[in-house]
């Protein structure tokens, strides 16, 4: 297992001196989560983007995982020809490719950075 470096607190919270002292270089920023909780914290911004980018991957990674696809907007049609109130699934307007490809999508938007 590895050792936590002396910078990160056991809560994961950063402390500012012993960050500077290891010579990461990084500028500082207020946490702003921190401060909502009452508890305000100085983050290395260096760090908080990894955070961000982490969470932002994560994200992309349970969409992928839950095989969640967006709305179509299109609904089954009844049969006296009206619009019925069940909407259609991703997979019957656009087939498993078109789900497959939509799963790449985020899969490669995340990779680019894309929310």
């Amino acid at each position: 297992m590895s050792e936590t470096p002396s910078y990160i607190s056991t809560e994961g919270r950063y402390d500012l001196d012993d960050c500077l002292a290891s010579a990461c270089g990084c500028r500082w920023e207020l946490d702003k989560q921190g401060v909502a909780m009452g508890e305000p914290v100085i983050v290395c911004l260096y760090h908080s983007q990894i955070i961000a980018e982490r969470d932002r991957l994560r994200a992309a990674l349970e969409a992928i995982s839950a095989w969640q696809l967006p709305a179509t907007g299109r609904f089954w049609e009844n049969t006296d020809g009206s619009i019925s109130d069940r909407p259609m699934s991703y997979g019957v307007c656009y087939g498993s490719n078109g789900e497959r490809d939509y799963m790449r999508g985020v899969a490669d938007a995340a990779l680019k950075g894309k929310p």
